[in-house]
């Protein structure tokens, strides 16, 4: 007894109809799943493009704060909310009109709103520590 035919018992009366159903249908439906994980690609890099121009943001305002006497000097610390961030500017930055998080499989539309509920206060912090702390500057989480 092979594979299919293990599976084929196990499923009952839908398990045969629903395979006759796939292989009936297999290019079809590949190619839904193969054009919903390209969009689902594109997504994800646009996400990571708007989570650039926020921490491009981030760090030009962190330049013009910092003085120049900061070199062996403990880092300053500097909360987030400190920085103003422009949302609307980080999405229109983006030309590709979908985010998704690299953790999900949900695809949402590029707004403000959206790319504000994605992108966390953590995620801003990970991808800014280590050059803010090169200039001088500590930067810890608001409560």
């Amino acid at each position: 007894m092979g594979i299919f035919e293990w599976v084929k018992g196990q499923t009952g009366t839908w398990g045969p109809a629903l395979l006759d159903f796939y292989y009936g249908n297999a290019g079809w439906i590949n190619a839904l799943v193969m054009a919903y994980g390209l969009l689902l690609l594109l997504s994800w890099q646009n996400l990571s493009r708007v989570s650039d121009s926020l921490v491009g943001q981030i760090l030009e305002q962190a330049e013009r704060m910092q003085d120049g006497k900061t070199k062996g000097k403990k880092p300053r610390a500097v909360r987030l909310g400190a920085f103003t961030l422009s949302w609307e500017e980080a999405c229109a930055a983006s030309r590709f009109p979908f985010v998704a998080r690299q953790t999900g499989l949900m695809i949402h539309r590029s707004s403000p709103e959206n790319v504000r509920s994605l992108i966390t206060e953590r995620d801003l912090i990970q991808r800014c520590s280590r050059r803010l702390e090169e200039m001088g500057l500590h930067l810890e989480k608001s409560r």
